[in-house]
Formats: C-alpha cells, structure tokens, sequence
C-alpha cells in the first residue's frame, strides 16, 4: 500500500515512540538517516482490559456504548478465567488468526464499531444441552446495553445455534459455540452472521434457518 513518511532524530537508547492511527495501516518501518532500513514490523493493536461494575470486564472499547455494537461474552462451565479470557479473543479474532468474528467481511473492516466486554465469573449454565436466553441476556446486562450475548461453553463436543431477538427482550440476541473445540471460533463467526447479521444458512438441513426474507437469500 502506500506509505506514509515522516521524519524524527533518535538517539541510541530505549524509546517510546507514538504514530498516528491509521485504518489500514498493517506494519512500520524506521529509516536511519541514510535511509537504510533498520526496522519493520507487523502493527498488532494492544488491547487494555477495565473493570466495569459487577464482574464485567472491558476487552475491547471504541467508544460510547449508545453508538457502538456491544458484545458481551459470557462463560459456562469454565473453572480457569484465564483460559476464558483466552478464548474470547480467538472467538474475536482481532488479528484474523482463527477464523472467527472479526476474521471476515464485512466486520473486519468494521472493528472500530465494535465494543467487546466478558463476564469475569465461574458460571454453569450447561447450555450444551438448552440453557435460558433470559438467563443469559440478564448476566449479560452487567456491562450496560447489550447488542449481542455470546455464551462459550467449555467442552469439545461439536455445537453451536443462535437465537435472534424476541418479545420478552427485544434487540436482544445470543450466540453459543463449543469454545474448546478446534473450530470453535469459525461456528462463532457462522452463529454471529445468524443473530446479529439475520442471514440464513446457504445449505439445506433438518435444523438450517429459514431463508425467508433473509438478506442473503433473497
């Protein structure tokens, strides 16, 4: 793509040095005053967690909740937070390394639209087997206004299913995936595109979503 140059004296010792955000930017690179290049390296953006009330963690924040989409991940049957943590940023996916939500358009080029937060709790809802959306979306509201309740079940066993908004909690939508599994992240990404993008599955089968009116189907 194209660079962008700009030009600052640096002595030989430890440093700090701060750039301008660009959208699309993806690696930066330092030039001595000979214009030899003596460092270029992959942009990662560095994720600062906050505590917000009850046990709702800020992961990932963009902006004010009322003008952004708000995702709240919340565990089920994890004994360790850490690995929780851990795999709520696969199913994120902020550097497209897993295929899962922000790995694929339109989203990832969307990221900054998007506030994500988790519930720091051992919680067992045991949805593997059904657990209650108004369960869930209630949890959820620790972080303020929820868009969209992501549960991760901690299990290798193959599921996932998404609902959409309903009469007792409008706007209100839910994700499960079996987090543990390899591809839990992609069926994270598949369930999203179900609750928050309202499409329909492109294949037939006993359990596939309508493709009624669905965007994607038309």
């Amino acid at each position: 793509g194209n660079e962008i140059k700009s030009e600052k004296k640096l002595k030989k010792q430890d440093f700090q040095l701060a750039v301008p955000y660009f959208k699309d930017a993806d690696r930066i690179k330092i030039y001595d005053e000979d214009n030899k290049l003596v460092l270029s390296k992959k942009i990662e953006l560095k994720i600062e967690e906050s505590t917000t009330q009850n046990n709702c963690v800020a992961l990932i924040e963009n902006g004010e909740q009322e003008i952004k989409i708000n995702v709240v991940f919340v565990p089920d049957g994890y004994i360790d937070l850490n690995q929780f943590r851990e795999d709520v940023l696969k199913h994120i996916d902020l550097n497209a390394q897993y295929q899962g939500i922000l790995s694929r358009e339109p989203l990832n080029e969307n990221k900054n639209r998007f506030n994500f937060y988790y519930i720091n709790e051992i919680l067992d809802y045991n949805c593997e087997y059904g657990c209650s959306n108004l369960e869930i979306l209630d949890k959820a509201s620790q972080c303020g206004y929820s868009n969209q309740a992501i549960v991760l079940t901690n299990t290798n066993t193959y599921f996932g299913y998404a609902t959409t908004g309903f009469a007792a909690a409008p706007g209100y939508t839910g994700v499960l995936a079996g987090s543990s599994f390899v591809t839990g992240p992609m069926i994270t990404s598949h369930e999203f595109g179900h609750s928050f993008g309202e499409l329909a599955d492109e294949y037939f089968s006993l359990y596939s979503i309508s493709a009624t009116s669905k965007a994607n189907c038309d």
